[in-house]
């Protein structure tokens, strides 16, 4: 009685390291964008804590696909955006929800939490300045999906439109 054979091929994806130099490899993969995003569906709710400092800490990861352009793709703390305009924000982000004469509602939430994430990306680079209006207009986009009113969504936008560019500023400073 013969043995049975128990060799089994590797996926064509999987990386042999007895025959490969590490070097290759990192320039091979030094385009890519990494983490990969969750298979799962997207959503149109988010779980989130109240705060001390900041108001809100997400409860679990949100992905939004947002209609922007993006200048560099990448990972920037609890961000990943990629050049797709996948945005996918990792459970632990802490944002502020309405700032100014605006209220935390609702319909506000989802709305504040994406601004929130892609104002900090316009800080660090990741997307152009001039995109900060198209950030603000996805404010707006999304309080309307959540059922908020057209007269209190074009003020919030209004809102963010005069007191919002101080916030999108890049806010990387060197000493000396």
């Amino acid at each position: 009685m013969s043995k049975p054979d128990l060799t089994v091929e590797a996926p064509p994806n999987m990386i042999h390291l007895e025959n490969v130099d590490l070097r290759d490899l990192f320039k091979r993969n030094a385009g890519r964008s990494y983490p990969k995003p969750s298979p799962r569906p997207l959503r149109r709710s988010i779980r989130y804590q109240k705060r001390r400092k900041y108001k809100y800490t997400l409860a679990e990861d949100y992905v939004h696909r947002v209609a922007i352009q993006v200048r560099r793709p990448g990972t920037y703390g609890f961000l990943c955006v990629y050049s797709s305009g996948l945005l996918r924000i990792s459970v632990g982000y802490a944002w502020d929800g309405a700032s100014g004469p605006a209220f935390d509602t609702k319909s506000f939430m989802r709305g504040s939490l994406v601004h929130d994430a892609l104002s900090a990306l316009l800080r660090v680079g990741a997307l152009a300045q001039d995109q900060r209006k198209r950030a603000d207009e996805i404010l707006r986009e999304i309080c309307l999906e959540d059922g908020m009113s057209r007269v209190r969504a074009w003020w919030i936008y209004r809102g963010v439109r005069v007191g919002g560019a101080k916030s999108a500023r890049p806010g990387i400073l060197t000493a000396p």
